[in-house]
């Protein structure tokens, strides 16, 4: 078998906090379609790259393709991942390298309101102790990962430039919210696969901060131990995805997040900091460079 039927026909790129664990949870039942194990693999993140804030633990470019293709069941038509560090603009290099590698993947995207996003940030940072300031002061410093990860076209800038028209394709949180059968319907369809498959569990949300207990770590952390190499002999994989998501599940309408309060004029505040970014992904989106999997009314 070719190595190009073992790498990814398609790869969820982002963006962070905007729900890429439940669309990975979510496609991982489709029987046609293999999920890598772990979701986020960051194989295009590299070594050389140079981060100002550490923020991911694994880069693993230097692991080499062997080791990316592993993690995918050539026996599926259709192979993706789900690694929201890919649009992090301080990982330089990573279009690049993935047009290189999988020059004919489609891109998905997920993106949410960008103040929303930022917020969702803000409180996960809070919660792991890397964030001490003020919400009003942390959101609206313009060299934040609030600002610069919620500049979406700024974000997907470098995939324009290397991948052909048409490969980056955008879908909003809302709709995989309120619309997910369509979304994943729409998705489905492109990827050449079965879309008459019915999806199931669609009420639960897959929450990334949750389930990090024993489960989790023999599920997905504990390779070349004694335990992993035992489940990954007895435990089939689509199994394992749903053991791990389920003592993740939310329902929608119980948020995993803590409410947070924000100031009245912050939004506002925020939104000019980023309105430039706004304004060229419309531009994006009218001239065909970022495709809207599903018809939307607004353009963050």
């Amino acid at each position: 078998m070719s190595q190009t039927k073992l790498l990814p026909t398609f790869i969820i790129v982002g963006a962070m906090k905007c729900a890429t664990s439940s669309l990975h949870f979510y496609l991982n039942q489709h029987p046609e379609i293999s999920m890598s194990m772990p979701k986020e693999l960051n194989f295009f993140i590299s070594n050389s790259d140079n981060l100002e804030d550490g923020e991911v633990a694994e880069k693993n470019f230097e692991r080499g393709v062997d080791w990316y293709q592993s993690h995918f069941d050539a026996r599926c038509k259709a192979r993706g991942e789900s690694s929201p560090a890919y649009m992090d603009p301080q990982h330089h290099g990573v279009a690049s390298r993935m047009a290189k590698v999988v020059p004919d993947a489609l891109l998905l995207v997920l993106t949410r309101d960008p103040f929303d996003r930022a917020v969702s940030e803000f409180h996960h940072r809070v919660a792991t102790g890397k964030e001490s300031r003020p919400m009003e002061v942390a959101l609206l410093d313009s060299k934040s990962t609030y600002v610069q990860l919620s500049r979406y076209h700024s974000c997907l800038e470098p995939f324009f430039a290397v991948f052909p028209r048409g490969a980056v394709i955008r879908f909003l949180q809302e709709d995989l919210d309120s619309r997910t059968h369509e979304v994943l319907t729409s998705i489905v369809s492109r990827l050449g696969v079965d879309h008459s498959y019915q999806f199931k569990n669609l009420d639960k949300r897959i929450n990334t901060a949750a389930g990090r207990g024993l489960l989790n770590r023999l599920l997905f952390a504990g390779e070349g131990t004694k335990a992993r190499k035992l489940l990954a002999r007895v435990i089939p994989t689509k199994w394992k995805y749903a053991l791990d998501a389920r003592s993740r599940q939310s329902t929608r309408t119980a948020s995993p997040e803590i409410a947070i309060t924000a100031p009245s004029t912050l939004r506002e505040q925020f939104l000019r900091l980023i309105e430039d970014d706004a304004r060229a992904l419309s531009a994006d989106i009218e001239s065909g460079r970022l495709i809207e999997g599903l018809p939307v009314g607004h353009t963050f």
